[in-house]
């Protein structure tokens, strides 16, 4: 360790026992200090799936049906994801430089902001494609932002003991939104109007952001083990 200039550093007490308080099984995410992180991975899995595999699994049908030719659609939601491409790295560097919490709300927040977008303008979003590329861009583009930031906050705000877990359960539920919009299609469900596609996705990202604001722990240029102290 001396070659190395390495140090020994007495990690505090607090942090130590909570670490070891935390319990191994999967109820433990459900109560008591891991509660809250569980709601905010919940909420935002949730609205991720939602928005993945319902706004942008019948956007397609939604923008043909408002007039749209299918290459001028397919066309619209790629420029929408081209346009988006070069703020992964701005995304990136705030998670890592300014505030992990806070990139996790505005990121939240503006697909809800859009999405709530799509549900005042409805069909009349269809005349103003400035405002369309706006709108799109996000739940577009924005969502897998999302996803990546959620992957590495949730491997950060619980234990070592149950960060897999957590982990999983941030997965799980990105997968259960889906789950249901693909169960609405397979029993032949029409696919709902704009307004309705996006208000599907927006309430739960709206509660998310709301959620990560109250409940969220800051992680940036905290060690697991301070930030799993904070919780309890």
């Amino acid at each position: 360790m001396e070659r190395y200039g390495a140090v020994i550093v007495r990690e505090p007490k607090a942090e130590i026992d909570a670490e070891s308080r935390a319990g191994l099984k999967m109820a433990e995410l459900f109560h008591g200090p891991f509660l809250r992180p569980t709601i905010v991975v919940v909420l935002l899995g949730l609205g991720i799936g939602l928005v993945s595999f319902g706004f942008q699994l019948w956007i397609p049908s939604n923008l043909q049906k408002l007039g749209f030719g299918e290459a001028e659609a397919n066309r619209l939601l790629r420029n929408s994801a081209l346009i988006g491409f070069p703020l992964n790295f701005l995304v990136a560097w705030l998670y890592g430089f300014w505030s992990s919490k806070r990139t996790l709300v505005l990121l939240t927040g503006l697909t809800a902001l859009s999405l709530f977008g799509f549900v005042i303008a409805g069909n009349a979003v269809a005349t103003n494609k400035g405002l369309l590329y706006a709108l799109l861009i996000m739940p577009i583009w924005g969502i897998s932002s999302v996803v990546a930031v959620l992957s590495a906050y949730s491997a950060e705000i619980f234990p070592t003991r149950l960060r897999s877990r957590g982990g999983g359960l941030a997965a799980g539920f990105s997968k259960a939104g889906g789950v249901l919009i693909i169960a609405l299609v397979a029993i032949a469900v029409a696919p709902p109007s704009i307004s309705d596609t996006a208000l599907i996705g927006a309430i739960p990202m709206a509660l998310a952001a709301l959620a990560v604001a109250f409940f969220g722990a800051e992680t940036r240029k905290r060690q697991l083990e301070e930030i799993t102290a904070l919780a309890g």
